[in-house]
């Protein structure tokens, strides 16, 4: 018995699921503007449906813009916690609820 108890427990404690929700985003919004650049943001709600608490320990957005049309343009992207703002471009980690 105390072989099927260990994976037992494993089974029954699950795991996190963190899930984005892109068509939960809200629309772009300016933040700032000059002649040289523009500063954008939006919110990207996320949940977690698995059955414990989920971590994020480090979040690295990733702009994709093809080459041949925005040669010029130069994008730096971060993410913050809305509720936690940094500027520095370092993503506090956060513990993730379950959403039931």
């Amino acid at each position: 018995n105390t072989r099927i108890v260990p994976p037992l427990f494993v089974l029954k404690q699950g795991n996190e699921k963190v899930i984005l929700l892109p068509k939960r985003a809200t629309n772009f919004q300016v933040s700032d503007r000059n002649f040289e650049s523009i500063t954008l943001f939006c919110d990207i709600p996320f949940v977690n449906k698995g059955r414990q608490l989920g971590t994020i320990m480090d979040l690295f957005p990733r702009p994709l813009l093809p080459e041949e049309h925005f040669d010029a343009v130069k994008v730096h992207a971060w993410a913050m916690d809305i509720n936690r703002p940094r500027h520095d471009g370092y993503f506090e980690a956060i513990i993730i609820k379950r959403n039931n």
